[in-house]
């Protein structure tokens, strides 16, 4: 992909901000968005080289939904974690990375739907990882070094 859109509201947000992190890690040119306005002003200069990832726990959250119908009328693909495999978002997304927590009554459930969205994704990097081979270790690298640089890491020890 060109790019990577990772959109997500709510109790996806974190996800999303740790997705968009992780892509960036990997190499990977990507930008979070949590902001509806943002989401919208994204998606309306997304082409067909770039992916949409969506988080929504019930892939029923009307900005999500829109996002991703506007990346699909762009010819972006959409790729989406949730819940839901019968919901809106889930109907318009290929692959669907299904969840397995339970419907969010309780903020103490919302934090398993979140470890469930991070665990997905935790999977999904490495398999990016093991795809991309030495070039994730030399971005890492390439990484580490600009942080040494900055002041901001140490040098790993041996």
């Amino acid at each position: 992909a060109r790019q990577i859109m990772v959109v997500g509201v709510g109790g996806s947000g974190p996800a999303v901000t740790y997705a968009g992190n992780r892509f960036l890690l990997l190499g990977l040119k990507a930008y979070m968005c949590t902001d509806f306005y943002l989401m919208l002003m994204a998606a309306s200069m997304l082409s067909r080289q770039d992916v949409v990832l969506a988080i929504s726990n019930l892939g029923t959250t009307r900005e999500i939904v829109e996002t991703a119908g506007i990346a699909r009328e762009k010819m972006a693909r959409v790729i989406c974690i949730t819940n839901n495999s019968l919901s809106p978002l889930a109907r318009m997304s290929n692959p669907v990375l299904v969840t397995a927590s339970r419907e969010v009554t309780l903020p103490e459930e919302a934090v398993a739907s979140l470890i469930c969205q991070i665990a997905i994704l935790d999977a999904l990097f490495a398999l990016i990882g093991q795809a991309q081979g030495e070039k994730s270790r030399e971005t890492l690298n390439g990484m580490g070094k600009v942080m040494v640089k900055a002041g901001v890491m140490r040098e790993p020890a041996e």
